[in-house]
């Protein structure tokens, strides 16, 4: 059985909820404030799980066409790597940017959203 774009994508998410666990985990056994190498331990994962998600969608797009729900992926992959970047620059510099918090908390909710508008758009496909 071949890979489809929905369950590569489904593969990725989980890959970026593992790692907003391990950034759960590193905050729930540290009190430091996270510098550059902390981010990178606590951050590794979710980065690579959302980078994943971002070329699945792109690949998505590219094979099936504009579908909104691979079109939110992108999107919430852009503003999570806009914002990260800012977030990540500003911890290396010693700041807090709280509102980047919130951001980035939104371009998770938005990548979800669109994983979830994928699913509901195969399961429309694929119903008689």
């Amino acid at each position: 059985m071949t890979a489809t774009p929905v369950r590569l994508l489904l593969a990725a998410t989980a890959v970026a909820i593992a790692g907003r666990l391990l950034d759960a985990r590193w905050h729930a056994t540290h009190d430091e404030f996270e510098g550059a190498s902390e981010q990178l331990e606590a951050h590794w994962l979710a980065w690579l799980g959302v980078a994943a998600m971002v070329g699945v969608a792109a690949y998505a797009v590219r094979r099936e066409g504009r579908r909104a729900g691979y079109l939110l992926v992108l999107a919430g992959g852009a503003i999570y790597a806009t914002v990260g970047t800012w977030h990540f620059v500003a911890h290396a510099n010693g700041e807090d940017p709280e509102v980047a918090h919130v951001f980035l908390a939104l371009a998770n909710l938005l990548l979800l959203a669109g994983v979830v508008v994928a699913l509901a758009q195969r399961a429309r496909r694929r119903s008689p």
